[in-house]
């Protein structure tokens, strides 16, 4: 016979167990009385059956249809793809940007290729105009 050492105790009131640490018990019925608990588990969740019963699908709601945001970036790109392109103030004035935002979103362009396939930025100093001139050119 086998007897292993169980520290602790615990159960029901009316046996007389010796809870100390040197209490020795036997193995096969601490095994036995495990299995009857997980007995009594199963029985309260309705039975040792492990698969899920599946739950009955709810309808989804449907969403409103919503509209597109204004993509700055792309009013962005479409003003730099005009003939005559834009300058710093008119893009500013256009998105209510500071200057440096501006500057900022147009020289992030080519390093996010923003603009189309076998396109580049170019920037030309025209003083009839008031500063540089950005626009996006064929190469």
């Amino acid at each position: 016979m086998i007897h292993f050492e169980i520290v602790g105790g615990g159960g029901e009131a009316d046996e007389d167990r010796d809870t100390s640490p040197d209490a020795v018990v036997d193995f096969g019925h601490a095994q036995e009385a495990v299995k009857g608990k997980c007995k009594a588990k199963a029985a309260k969740t309705g039975g040792g059956d492990t698969t899920k019963a599946e739950k009955p699908k709810r309808a989804k709601k449907e969403k409103p249809v919503k509209e597109p945001r204004e993509n700055k970036t792309e009013t962005l790109v479409s003003m730099l793809l005009e003939a005559n392109g834009a300058t710093v103030a008119e893009v500013a004035k256009a998105f209510s940007w500071q200057p440096h935002t501006t500057r900022a979103a147009i020289s992030t362009l080519p390093k996010k290729k923003q603009f189309p396939e076998g396109h580049t930025l170019s920037s030309e100093k025209v003083e009839e105009r008031g500063g540089r001139v950005y626009r996006i050119v064929k190469v």
